[in-house]
């Protein structure tokens, strides 16, 4: 879809020159999960797995696979920060075409519903007893989806050269990235490595925070990620974090895990073209550890010209994805 709407044809492009960068936290999960079943109903025995089915697991085969697809001969690489892999993808091609490596990059973020995602977050206690509710008072967990999501990104100077200024949807401003190193699924609670990412991508993309006209948030839905992320946006927006709109996509379709935040910047694209907001769903009682405007369910029209996405994940990754109005 990606692709079609770039109106690329790849017959006329350098390979060399046309990368692939995608995120995943789980990869492709369910081939692990067929093969422990053939274990299971074959007692053990390890003829029972077609020689084919593993080699189909490592994460690394699906932008290969993409890659061949597209006879894309550049660069192709699977970056697995888990929920914050698709900002960090979308970083990387950015920086790919910002050097010079590349013409055109694919990139984007996908992770399939699995039984290890499943049960592992209700494990934790993480999911939520019936839907989610990011920001709500009442919020108890996220609810685990699935997806994908892609982008094409070149460089602005190609873009014109073939052509295609008209396709030009948003342009990727900058990024940031951090680590708060401070626990495995918790995030420090200080905000730390947000703080850091946030400011280091507003800096990336040269702007001041005043700037910034709407923030698609991580927005799990959980206690402590709704609370430390709506403290990160205040420290680093000041007095005038009560007057951004904030929301979190998650409560309309789950928190699709590596695929979240590629999902995210492709709806961001879409905001920025129809100067339209989407909300938080599911909204009904205000936290007063979540005080900001979550844009609660309903839709809003404005003029959207920056725009911040944040994507946290385990072991305290951290990202901050800057996108703007594409002016000619």
């Amino acid at each position: 879809m990606a692709v079609k709407h770039s109106g690329l044809d790849f017959s006329k492009e350098d390979p060399k020159r046309v990368g692939v960068s995608l995120g995943t936290t789980m990869g492709e999960p369910q081939i692990l999960e067929q093969c422990i079943e053939m274990l299971y109903e074959a007692d053990g025995a390890s003829d029972s797995i077609p020689e084919n089915l593993p080699r189909q697991y490592p994460c690394g085969v699906i932008p290969a696979n993409v890659a061949s697809h597209f006879n894309a001969c550049g660069p192709a690489i699977m970056i697995p920060t888990a929920c914050a892999a698709g900002n960090y993808a979308i970083g990387y091609a950015f920086d790919l075409l910002g050097l010079g490596l590349a013409d055109v990059v694919i990139a984007g973020g996908s992770d399939p519903i699995s039984k290890i995602a499943f049960t592992g977050f209700n494990r934790l206690l993480a999911t939520a007893k019936e839907v989610c509710k990011p920001f709500d008072k009442n919020r108890d967990g996220m609810a685990v989806g699935e997806g994908a999501g892609m982008l094409v990104l070149e460089s602005l100077s190609h873009a014109r050269k073939r052509g295609a200024s008209a396709a030009i949807i948003a342009e990727v401003l900058g990024y940031g990235i951090a680590c708060d190193a401070h626990n495995m699924t918790i995030p420090d609670p200080s905000g730390s490595g947000g703080i850091l990412a946030l400011r280091k991508g507003l800096k990336s993309a040269n702007i001041a925070p005043d700037a910034v006209d709407y923030i698609s948030a991580h927005g799990t839905g959980t206690k402590e990620n709704d609370k430390t992320e709506t403290f990160i946006i205040k420290a680093v927006f000041g007095d005038r974090a009560n007057k951004i709109p904030v929301s979190s996509l998650k409560s309309m379709i789950g928190h699709t895990m590596g695929a979240a935040s590629a999902i995210e910047a492709v709806a961001c694209c879409l905001m920025i073209r129809n100067n339209t907001i989407l909300p938080t769903i599911n909204y009904s009682e205000p936290d007063p550890d979540c005080d900001l405007d979550y844009v609660p369910n309903t839709a809003r029209s404005a003029k959207v010209n920056r725009i911040v996405s944040n994507a946290y994940a385990f072991g305290g990754n951290t990202s901050a994805l800057v996108l703007g109005k594409y002016e000619d």
